[in-house]
């Protein structure tokens, strides 16, 4: 037959450290259900303002055509 170490009793187990492992497992289940489906994830938050848009003046990204340096010149020196 086989060794048996104990009855098998249907319901909680009667350890107390088996049984505060069973509820932080469920408590992190439960946690981990509600963050994944937005209920505790707090939305889409602002965005930052930009440093540029703070400063209140845009710095153009390509300078003017009249501020462009000349050509460099193809004959040899």
């Amino acid at each position: 037959m086989g060794t048996v170490y104990g009855t098998r009793r249907p319901g909680l187990p009667r350890d107390p450290l088996m049984r505060m492992a069973l509820a932080v497992g469920l408590v992190g289940v439960l946690l981990g259900v509600l963050f994944g489906t937005g209920v505790l994830g707090g939305g889409d938050p602002t965005p930052a303002p930009t440093v540029a848009a703070a400063a209140g003046s845009p710095t153009p990204a390509e300078p003017s055509p009249t501020e462009a340096e000349p050509p460099p010149t193809t004959e040899a020196p």
